[in-house]
């Protein structure tokens, strides 16, 4: 939402790599277009492959809510590797409800 022609930002988009996490905000408005808000680059705690921990979630948010980095909408990037593509076929947008729990039980 806009505020006195506040610029609106964006959700973070975070790049949690096996050494690196990177992190990205932009924010759009009328008079200056598109600008980047934030960025940051900072090593992981636990190196390597792996999920995440907890810790080092907590961590994360604490140094972009200290590098300027403003909401709680985040955009993970996901490996090549690990993403799933595929071509589903629904009804078509007449059937309504039946869009929806079609679309809800395939995704589930």
């Amino acid at each position: 939402m806009k505020f006195f022609g506040l610029p609106e930002r964006s959700a973070i988009g975070l790049d949690v790599g096996t050494r690196n996490v990177k992190a990205v905000q932009l924010s759009q408005s009328a008079s200056r277009g598109t600008r980047v808000e934030a960025v940051a680059c900072f090593p992981r705690t636990s190196s390597g492959v792996g999920s995440v921990k907890t810790g080092e979630v907590r961590r994360i948010a604490d140094i972009l809510r200290r590098r300027s980095f403003v909401g709680t909408e985040v955009v993970v990037a996901c490996p090549g590797d690990k993403l799933l593509t595929g071509t589903m076929e629904f009804p078509g947008r007449a059937a309504g409800a039946v869009l929806d729990a079609a679309v809800r039980n395939e995704f589930m």
